[in-house]
């Protein structure tokens, strides 16, 4: 269960508009409207919070292990359903995220971002020991067992 922040009751400090509020009610929508991004709910096991409570729960779960969302075919589990969806693709086949350059399809637009780098050369993912640049994060993991020995 997620705990509810505290708000100042009938006041807002930010309120340089001098307005007053008879009911709570009111005061709460005007500091929805004054402040919608405004955190409210905070995790109950770090620093965390956010303004709803299905983001607290989907941050809870990385903490608590819990992942409800699981694979028929595979049964592989997942803390966020929209994981399970584009995980779903592998079974499906469906690679709805096309290359513009060479009509390549992919499943994940993550893969085809990486992708699009093998046409524009870009590679963001620099060694701080060797300056050495690759187009995908995970080449410059691997690259730094070179200076670690792992």
């Amino acid at each position: 269960r997620a705990i509810k922040v505290e708000e100042e009751a009938f006041g807002c400090e930010e309120n340089t508009e001098g307005e007053h509020f008879s009911e709570n009610d009111s005061f709460t929508m005007w500091q929805q409207m004054a402040h919608p991004h405004r955190e409210k709910y905070q995790c109950r096991f770090c620093p965390f919070s956010c303004s709803r409570t299905s983001g607290i729960k989907i941050h809870e779960r990385k903490h608590t292990g819990e992942k409800p969302f699981s694979c028929h075919v595979c049964h592989r589990v997942f803390a966020v359903k929209c994981n399970l969806q584009v995980h779903m693709r592998i079974h499906t086949g469906e690679k709805p995220f096309r290359c513009q350059t060479c009509q390549k399809a992919f499943s994940q637009k993550s893969t085809l971002q990486a992708h699009v780098r093998v046409h524009t050369g870009e590679r963001p993912f620099r060694c701080q020991i060797c300056h050495k640049a690759f187009a995908v994060s995970s080449d410059l993991k691997r690259h730094k067992r070179v200076h670690t020995g792992d």
